[in-house]
């Protein structure tokens, strides 16, 4: 959601989080409404009410980006809008930006401008496609926006990218609800190993029985190994990445059990990144949200 500007705890907010039609249906959110505004765990902002309640918004049945039919599905008791289109330009590019994030395999210099660029030319179809980019080097240099060093840059960052925990990996494939935490669990379980967790996906290992999975993980998981194409482009890229294995801490019994959920900045550690790796080291576990289970909330270095 788009508003006008308000100041909550310091900070000036213009968008909220409004990330499912049920969200949608309950607030009846429409254009030009009046709204209140929190922070959820005084992080995240969320939509407390709707004094208008116009509820005028048309949810659209195409998807504006392919044309494609869009699709209402449902989804723990929320409903969700999806283009039912495999082949939509705009997921391919989201997919590809997914995959060299950040908390995935960290490409700098891979926006999703650059990345509609490259896959409008030809070049990228598939993740591995990044790997074989310096076979195209003339024709990039030759894209708008791009020169020798912006190219050089790119292909340096390509090249790092190469060395990689599994964790980052396992999130930058996109697996449906096996996101950052996940990834860190399914890896901590596996000591970072990725041909062990493909021999355990081998041998039906039940991902259910990891802490705070269940069925519906389970399933994707192995959806997301039978689907042929989605195996062959993995497959090839674990011949192309060098996976680091984590050291074991020897204090891994200090946190064990415990729950943690990390919100805010963190200025004692460079990122959140390395303030949950290190309660992961040390046994404990990470949430994504508060609960009852949750042992210690680290909120803003506190």
């Amino acid at each position: 959601a788009i508003f006008d500007a308000v100041e909550i705890d310091g900070t000036e907010v213009t968008r909220a989080s409004v990330h499912n039609l049920s969200i949608m249906e309950k607030l009846e959110l429409g254009l030009l409404d009046s709204i209140s505004i929190i922070k959820a765990n005084q992080v995240i902002p969320q939509i407390e009410e709707n004094f208008t309640r116009s509820n005028n918004l048309i949810i659209p049945d195409k998807c504006p980006a392919c044309g494609g039919y869009a699709m209402i599905d449902q989804l723990n008791d929320s409903k969700f809008l999806y283009c039912t289109n495999p082949d939509c330009s705009a997921k391919i590019i989201k997919k590809f930006s997914h995959f060299v994030s950040r908390d995935a395999m960290n490409i700098d210099g891979l926006s999703d401008a650059t990345l509609e660029k490259l896959i409008d030319e030809g070049f990228l179809e598939t993740f591995d496609d990044i790997y074989n980019l310096d076979g195209h080097e003339d024709e990039i240099i030759n894209l708008e926006g791009f020169g020798k060093r912006s190219y050089e840059k790119l292909i340096a960052a390509i090249e790092k990218s190469r060395t990689v925990k599994m964790e980052n990996f396992l999130y930058a494939l996109g697996i449906d609800e096996v996101g950052r935490s996940a990834s860190k669990t399914i890896s901590k379980y596996f000591n970072g190993n990725w041909f062990a967790f493909e021999g355990a996906i081998i041998n039906n290992f039940s991902f259910g029985d990891l802490n705070d999975f269940g069925t519906t993980t389970n399933r994707n998981i192995y959806d997301w190994y039978n689907n042929s194409s989605e195996r062959n482009m993995w497959i090839k890229l674990t011949y192309i990445l060098n996976f680091i294995e984590p050291k074991q801490n020897i204090n891994a019994v200090d946190l064990l059990g415990k729950v943690f959920v990390v919100t805010g900045s963190v200025n004692t550690f460079k990122n959140r990144n390395e303030l949950e790796e290190l309660i992961l080291s040390m046994g404990g576990k990470l949430s994504g949200s508060v609960s009852k289970n949750t042992s210690y909330l680290i909120n803003n270095d506190t």
